[in-house]
């Protein structure tokens, strides 16, 4: 309802999210304005903390964020190390030996995570433009996620990382096993991935960029 009334503008985070406006009428002129990331915290260590593969899930454990495929996915691929952060462990119950979960990790811990991990996968059902893939990527960590949302204005398939459609296990199984098989790529998409953050998503621009667009519908009036 609140789309129906007029605006000076409105700020979208993402193209997906202007198109999503538009379709719902908002007629209002709209621009877009992303949120950023630190790129001087969120940054790639000079190793990786681990030489085996680890499939990182980070975020609430609720059906929208698709935690349950992750956790199929680790069903599927013995093999493989997957670890959980970001809520109660509790809430999941029983899980495979080979997925790892801590629960909740203070933020300023999460760099060490994301550079800790291989590939960070986001298994969304639906997303604006998520943070866990912009901090992700700006730590040089690949993200295979979901087309959903602004996930593929962060993810460009096969240069960042993979996308899948939402819900898709054996998309995501297949995608994680060309992960582990090819290192050389995925040091490559981590360093394509941070490249992608610091050019587009660098917080001390997006903040400069939000207070200009602001000032000016201020200055309107």
């Amino acid at each position: 309802m609140a789309l129906k009334y007029p605006y000076d503008k409105i700020f979208a985070l993402c193209e997906n999210m202007k198109e999503r406006i538009r379709n719902n009428g908002g007629n209002s002129p709209i621009n877009i304005v992303p949120i950023g990331v630190d790129i001087e915290k969120f940054t790639p260590s000079k190793e990786k903390e681990t030489e085996e593969p680890l499939f990182l899930y980070v975020g609430r454990f609720k059906p929208e964020k698709g935690y349950k495929l992750f956790i199929e996915s680790a069903e599927k691929l013995e093999q493989e190390k997957f670890l959980m952060v970001g809520d109660d462990p509790e809430k999941l119950g029983k899980t495979p030996q080979n997925l790892e979960v801590r629960g909740k990790v203070p933020h300023g811990e999460m760099v060490n995570i994301y550079n800790e991990a291989t590939c960070l996968v986001l298994p969304s059902y639906t997303e604006g433009l998520p943070r866990v893939c912009l901090e992700a990527l700006a730590c040089g960590t690949p993200v295979i996620g979901s087309k959903v949302g602004g996930v593929p204005e962060l993810v460009l398939d096969g240069e960042t990382g993979f996308t899948i459609e939402p819900g898709n296990l054996k998309q995501l199984v297949n995608k994680i096993e060309t992960v582990r098989k090819n290192p050389e790529l995925i040091s490559k998409m981590g360093q394509q991935g941070r490249k992608h953050i610091v050019e587009n998503y660098d917080e001390s621009k997006t903040m400069k960029k939000t207070v200009k667009e602001l000032e000016m519908v201020a200055g309107d009036h």
